[in-house]
């Protein structure tokens, strides 16, 4: 169910930010950047299986929370900040607008949906926590 609402939301956003830019590639960096930003739980999960990937298992100990410890990478407020700050102080670009749009929309909802801890999506606090599932969720 997650996918699919990453899915659908990452499309809005896609389309409200080619609309909004009048650039198909900003909306198409903006889907991406929603959907491909869980590419960071790979590494999680490679850590916490000692590299052995396995697809069904991958989805299914991610659904029920069985990782020791989230790093995820991308999934941050400090990665939203950085690249707002990108856009501000370098240039203007729509394609960044799309990624900043991809990242955020993603972030947000995982974090309406995700958990109870209000500070599990900012990256310092969860190295600050030792990236530990207990501490988090």
């Amino acid at each position: 169910m997650q996918i699919q609402n990453h899915l659908i939301v990452s499309t809005i956003g896609g389309i409200g930010v080619y609309l909004i830019c009048d650039s198909f590639k900003a909306g198409i960096v903006s889907f991406l950047a929603g959907v491909l930003i869980d590419l960071d739980h790979i590494p999680d999960y490679l850590f916490f299986k000692k590299g052995n990937l396995n697809l069904k298992d991958f989805f299914s100990d991610y659904l029920n929370i069985k990782l020791s410890r989230y790093y995820l990478i991308f999934h941050s407020y400090e990665l939203i900040f950085i690249l707002f700050s990108l856009y501000i102080f370098v240039g203007k670009d729509p394609i960044l607008i799309g990624l900043i749009v991809g990242i955020t929309i993603h972030i947000l909802l995982d974090h309406l949906t995700n958990t109870k801890n209000p500070f599990s999506y900012f990256f310092i606090y969860r190295a600050l926590k030792k990236f530990k599932r207990e501490e988090l969720l």
